[in-house]
């Protein structure tokens, strides 16, 4: 992990840019697409408690007592109601108190019931999906019979919607991931530009030139405060740069002023013999020399740690 971490950060800064680009927007997409599919899921499921909570209002009236249990009408107007709901895929079943299936239309042999029923909403199993369930207690119909009736309706299109969506999430998650990716190259491109041009310049310039600036006309952002601060750096060392040429061009002056003195001096002193009293005179001279060679020597070691 760390040396993928090391090579990751070894990559130049465009690349890690667009690949944090990319990384950010998938878990974006990923948790976006969850958020997406739940709510799908949970819209599917609400508008089917609202269907079969009608159908189940729809079939109460249609349910009659036979020997203390309840049963359907067969009359002509359930077997049209009954053949309509079985076209939409619903089923529809009787049950008695003790847990048995007495009546019944649509495929609801498939589902499975387990003990006795409770009322309100729950999925059961079938043969080869799962069935939302809505039961409906008989006895608060006003009848005389008493047990439950049971809607129900296969979770097959709710689970085939969700599977169509995250299908189409699957397969346009690599193009967006592309788009990103390219995207996220041409803005990090565009964005380090500035800053290439600022390097290139900086690798140009040299000690014997320090005239070049960036000149940044951008807009005043990170970058233009990058460019506009190297350009007052430069400033300063050119000025720098110009004290010292002014300051080895002085100080080299007065070196040679006492350097000239003294080997004239030398040189009258040398060229005829002279007496005691020039001689002496003449060191003198040399000595007031020195000793201003000495005063320059210390000024120019006291700059120096000065400006160190």
């Amino acid at each position: 992990m760390r040396s993928l971490w090391l090579w990751f950060g070894n990559l130049p800064l465009r690349i890690r840019l667009t690949a944090w680009y990319v990384l950010l927007l998938s878990l974006t997409l990923i948790l976006f697409s969850g958020y997406l599919l739940f709510q799908l899921e949970r819209s599917q499921l609400a508008q089917l408690e609202a269907a079969l909570e009608v159908v189940s209002q729809e079939l109460i009236t249609q349910v009659d007592e036979e020997n203390g249990y309840p049963v359907f009408r067969l009359t002509e107007n359930f077997q049209l109601m009954a053949n309509r709901f079985s076209s939409f895929g619903l089923a529809a079943r009787l049950i008695s108190p003790g847990g048995k299936i007495l009546d019944g239309f649509g495929n609801y042999k498939s589902v499975m019931l387990w003990g006795s029923p409770s009322v309100g909403y729950a999925e059961l199993l079938g043969d080869d999906t799962r069935w939302y369930v809505y039961t409906l207690s008989v006895t608060d119909s006003g009848l005389g019979a008493k047990g439950w009736l049971q809607v129900m309706q296969s979770l097959s299109s709710v689970h085939q919607a969700s599977e169509d969506f995250l299908k189409q999430i699957l397969f346009s998650f690599p193009v967006i991931l592309l788009l990103t990716g390219l995207g996220g190259l041409f803005l990090s491109d565009r964005a380090l530009r500035p800053i290439i041009r600022i390097t290139r310049i900086a690798q140009s310039i040299s000690a014997g030139d320090l005239t070049r600036r960036i000149g940044y006309r951008g807009p005043a952002d990170e970058v233009g405060n990058l460019a506009l601060t190297f350009d007052q750096m430069l400033d300063r060392l050119q000025a720098a740069f110009n004290r010292e040429r002014r300051f080895v061009s002085d100080a080299s002056h007065e070196l040679r002023t006492p350097l000239t003195v003294i080997k004239g001096r030398i040189g009258v002193a040398s060229a005829l013999p002279r007496s005691q009293m020039e001689y002496e005179n003449t060191l003198q001279e040399l000595e007031q020399e020195v000793d201003r060679l000495i005063r320059l020597a210390n000024a120019l070691l006291f700059f120096c740690l000065l400006y160190t």
